[in-house]
């Protein structure tokens, strides 16, 4: 599997949900479509059907009088809940005080099992049946055979019948449950993050010092590589910048081909899935970045540059500019204050008039939790389960997770929350975000550094203007068995083309292998999955 939130599954959808689903599809997968129109047809049908997903029965989970009327009945004995979830680091001591807090807001007593070889040990415990009340699952593992027949093999309870009667899991962007269900059913609560975190990173101090301004166009991030990469913005004197660094994966290419209206991945032409490297729009992307390296504005050694010495190099002043998240930044701007305390970073999202500012969407969460019907036996002990996940998202638990116990972790400065002691919260809470599924955007606000506030705009911005990927929730049983030398085989072509080793001519040629050695039964499996979710 790529790293990229890429290719995924769906079919026949019934109810409420099939409307949804089917909407969200059909704007989504537009080329020049964005989540701002997709999220905005989706909340129109929701306002209309009074529910976020289907309230007519299915085969394999009937709807009830108790599940149309909400959540599950008040209780008194906590709630016994066994978690899985996917960790590396240090645990938390069971029965500490962040845990202990949780337990007694949500009237619950909590086990959590953190697994750092949750891959090798989540299908063994699948297989055997012997599985905690709550999985977390990976987005890769979702695609995963073994995973795909559980889900679809009545393993683990189907949601879609219960999320709209919880107030804050319903209010979850519907693009982000379409592109983690399956077949047109949601099997989990998704791990929510922002639906897009696209941002180019960028030497502000650098732009001050040459008169630049964020581009808006093509033309103009040009003109700014061009910049930086002659007119010594580091002062030393020496021509030994490039505007932007890139590493093995060249995603400057793909980035690229988004803001010139190419698919993100997969797009939809005609009823049929389009990949988009196929497309003129990937092309043309193609031969701006090859331009950038002819004319040195690119690091040369992208092509043997590993992912771990990529944001060093930009940290150590060789580049004006790099593809990231909107997370990262914030921490590269302290890294380089420590040497250089002039640094002063920012960041740009999109270019806003190339072809209405489009960029990449991505699947939206971080996978999702399932409940198997083997630990989590009747439909009362569901519905307390989602009680206690609606319940994490209040103001009070979104605090705890976001800034830790008052007087331990956190205190007040001046109406505002800040940080004791930066590692005791990182080792003692932060683990503890593996347990939501709403993002924290109930908490208190503190007095955050610039570049954060910026990252959470962009964040907002981008989900306006995110193209999402049309085939982040289908299944192909050919890419599924030769997705990554299919994914190999382009990205050699994409990087000898950018080099100058093969032309436009070579390029069609690496498309044809491309489709010869399966790409064309990919997209064929893909539109076919894509008929049925869309099945009028």
């Amino acid at each position: 599997m790529s790293e990229k939130h890429t290719t995924r599954e769906h079919a026949t959808v019934k109810g409420e949900m099939s409307v949804i689903m089917k909407t969200g599809f059909q704007k989504m997968n537009m080329q020049k479509t964005g989540v701002q129109k997709t999220t905005a047809a989706v909340l129109s049908t929701l306002c209309l059907a009074g529910a976020l997903t289907a309230c007519s029965p299915t085969a394999d989970n009937k709807t009830t009088d108790a599940a149309k009327a909400g959540t599950a009945p008040a209780a008194t004995e906590p709630l016994k809940l066994s978690v899985l979830v996917n960790f590396i680091g240090e645990a938390p001591q069971p029965g500490n005080e962040v845990v202990k807090a949780i337990e007694k807001y949500t009237n619950s007593e909590i086990e959590v099992q953190w697994l750092t070889d949750i891959k090798e040990k989540l299908p063994v415990m699948v297989a055997s049946g012997s599985l905690p009340k709550i999985v977390s699952v990976t987005n890769s593992q979702m695609k995963l055979p073994y995973m795909v027949s559980a889900l679809r093999g009545d393993t683990f309870w189907n949601l879609t019948t219960y999320i709209k009667s919880y107030p804050n899991l319903s209010q979850i962007n519907p693009l982000i449950y379409q592109n983690t269900s399956l077949d047109g059913q949601v099997y989990g609560l998704p791990a929510v993050r922002p639906v897009s975190r696209a941002a180019i990173t960028y030497r502000a101090d650098w732009f001050k010092k040459l008169g630049l301004k964020e581009p808006r166009t093509l033309d103009e991030f040009y003109d700014v590589l061009k910049a930086i990469a002659t007119k010594d913005p580091d002062g030393d004197g020496k021509d030994n910048t490039y505007g932007f660094i890139e590493y093995k994966s060249l995603g400057i290419v793909d980035r690229t081909a988004i803001w010139l209206g190419a698919p993100n991945e997969w797009g939809v032409q005609n009823g049929k899935l389009v990949y988009a490297p196929t497309t003129d729009a990937y092309l043309q992307s193609l031969q701006f970045v090859k331009k950038l390296y002819d004319e040195k504005l690119i690091n040369r050694d992208f092509a043997v540059m590993e992912k771990s010495a990529w944001e060093s190099a930009f940290a150590e002043g060789k580049a004006g500019m790099l593809s990231n998240i909107t997370d990262t930044a914030f921490k590269l701007e302290e890294q380089m204050k420590k040497s250089n305390p002039q640094v002063e970073l920012g960041m740009f999202n999109r270019l806003p008039d190339l072809k209405g500012g489009p960029t990449k969407a991505e699947n939206g969460s971080n996978g999702i939790f399932s409940f198997p019907k083997s630990s989590v036996k009747s439909e009362a002990e569901l519905k307390r389960i989602l009680t206690f996940f609606d319940k994490l998202a209040e103001p009070e638990m979104a605090t705890l997770f976001k800034w830790g116990l008052e007087g331990k972790h956190y205190k007040q400065d001046n109406g505002k929350p800040v940080y004791i002691d930066a590692k005791i919260y990182n080792k003692e809470v932060l683990p503890y975000q593996k347990l939501m599924a709403v993002e924290a955007g109930k908490a208190l606000q503190g007095n955050d550094p610039a570049l954060v506030v910026k990252g959470e705009q962009l964040n907002k911005d981008n989900e306006k203007y995110a193209v999402p990927n049309a085939a982040e929730a289908l299944i192909s049983d050919t890419y599924s068995e030769k997705g990554g030398q299919l994914d190999k085989l382009i990205e050699d072509a994409k990087t000898k083309f950018v080099m100058g080793k093969i032309d436009e001519e070579g390029w069609k040629q690496a498309l044809e292998q491309w489709r010869k050695n399966g790409g064309d039964k990919v997209a064929a499996e893909f539109t076919s999955a894509y008929e049925k979710v869309n099945k009028k």
